[in-house]
């Protein structure tokens, strides 16, 4: 991985994107996947893919373009394709152990869904944390769901300023990032 300067300014070499299993593509449909993307005119693209002494760099924003679209081995694990984000911040008197116990009830809740969360510490203020999901859930069972939990514990999550629940707009930059708290990821 090559990192430029500027903190969004985040390459992966076509080698990165094989070894870190960023896509299920192999090195050599990387290639073509490049050239069918120069070839369609994608002016979108610009220099989020470049090639420099015979390496190509792929922008972090457009991993995303990379995602197989077929798998011939029905055995092999696919990637999962999360589709929506949820961030819970109840600031004070939560500590790792109830985020815990959130993040895993509304994992089970949202039963029939692949979900995955992470419990981080929250850099303002110390002894303080927040929890970071994703799902495959829809948007409207996510609230629903919620909901019920909400009626249960007596506790306002949905409208809480710190809470957010929306589209995944990038998912490999979601999944890296999600990625970063691992030793406290779950995945049910």
């Amino acid at each position: 991985m090559t990192t430029k300067t500027n903190e969004t300014n985040i390459y992966y070499t076509l080698q990165a994107l094989e070894t870190k299993n960023l896509t299920e593509l192999k090195y050599r449909q990387l290639k073509n996947r490049i050239k069918e993307l120069i070839n369609t005119n994608n002016k979108h693209i610009g220099t989020l893919i470049y090639k420099k002494s015979n390496v190509w760099f792929i922008h972090y924003s457009v991993v995303d373009l990379f995602a197989a679209k077929r798998v011939h081995d029905k055995t092999k694990p696919r990637a999962i394709n999360y589709k929506n984000e949820i961030t819970i911040n109840l600031e004070y008197n939560y500590n790792v152990a109830f985020y815990q116990f959130l993040g895993t009830t509304i994992a089970k809740i949202l039963k029939g869904s692949h979900t995955i969360f992470s419990v981080e510490p929250s850099p303002k203020i110390s002894n303080t944390y927040h929890l970071h999901m994703g799902t495959t859930a829809p948007h409207h069972i996510i609230i629903k769901r919620i909901k019920e939990i909400e009626s249960k514990t007596n506790i306002t999550i949905l409208n809480n300023p710190n809470t957010n629940v929306s589209k995944i707009r990038n998912l490999t930059q979601f999944v890296n990032y999600i990625a970063k708290q691992n030793q406290l990821i779950t995945n049910i």
